[in-house]
């Protein structure tokens, strides 16, 4: 086995997917929430004629992603066919629950090597899990709750990289007795490693959170300008709000 080998790499493919779901889900999430509005905005009548202003970066977020997910199952099967032609022994399934192709267990220590690597993602899971949760107590768009998850995967998926990938290097060690010293001192980097993690989901989060209280109050600012016009034309305002985090919603109707 070598760095050429696919089980290898379905980590990093792994990656790329969830990058490039990272850009479709933006335009997904965007054509939900106007669905469920009834394309509030979308479709104005302006002298007497349908106006249609489509949202220009979930249009093209949309698109854009559609194209890449095609080209990368395209690629992903080439990829597969090719593996399993030359690897009849080691074949990979390309959608499997049960026994994803990255986990290898060709020989008693890929087995350790793997599940060296499966402790640790299970380490990061009980570790960003709990915060994660907290985090669905705010009423975040959704997206944001999309994107962490993703990450998530992400870093899933290069713990298992990095473990397997230490191992071909020639780097990985299992034989040796470590001593208390060595054991503290990968404890201690560990959680250095954890809080790392932590506090950089913690901060997107926060900055989501501050964008959104940004977009809040100039969506603010705009409604209040709107309301005096629509007023001073003698009509009547009507404002919604669903939430805490969401953005109000503004209408101008006429006083009959």
């Amino acid at each position: 086995m070598n760095k050429s080998d696919f089980r290898v790499q379905m980590p990093l493919w792994n990656i790329v997917l969830c990058m490039i779901l990272l850009i479709w889900f933006y335009g997904i999430v965007h054509y939900v929430d106007l669905m469920f509005d009834d394309f509030e905005g979308v479709f104005s009548i302006v002298e007497n004629e349908v106006v249609v202003q489509w949202p220009v970066p979930a249009t093209i977020s949309i698109i854009i992603g559609v194209i890449l997910i095609i080209v990368f199952f395209i690629a992903y099967s080439i990829k597969i066919k090719q593996h399993n032609k030359l690897n009849p022994s080691h074949r990979v399934n390309g959608v499997t629950l049960i026994n994803p192709g990255e986990l290898i267990d060709d020989d008693e220590m890929l087995r350790q090597v793997t599940q060296n690597a499966t402790k640790k993602v299970y380490v990061f899971f009980t570790s960003v899990l709990p915060l994660l949760v907290f985090l669905f107590a705010f009423p975040f768009n959704r997206y944001v709750f999309i994107v962490l998850i993703l990450l998530i995967m992400v870093i899933h998926n290069l713990l298992l990289y990095l473990e397997i990938n230490k191992y071909l290097d020639g780097s990985y060690n299992s034989h040796q007795p470590i001593s208390n010293e060595e054991k503290k001192q990968k404890r201690l980097k560990m959680n250095r490693t954890l809080k790392m993690i932590i506090s950089s989901i913690v901060i997107i989060a926060i900055t989501f959170a501050v964008i959104r209280l940004i977009q809040i109050n100039s969506n603010h600012k705009s409604i209040m300008i709107k309301a005096e016009q629509c007023m001073d034309e003698g009509k009547v305002v009507v404002m919604e709000n669903d939430g805490f985090f969401s953005l109000t919603k503004f209408s101008c109707i006429n006083n009959e």
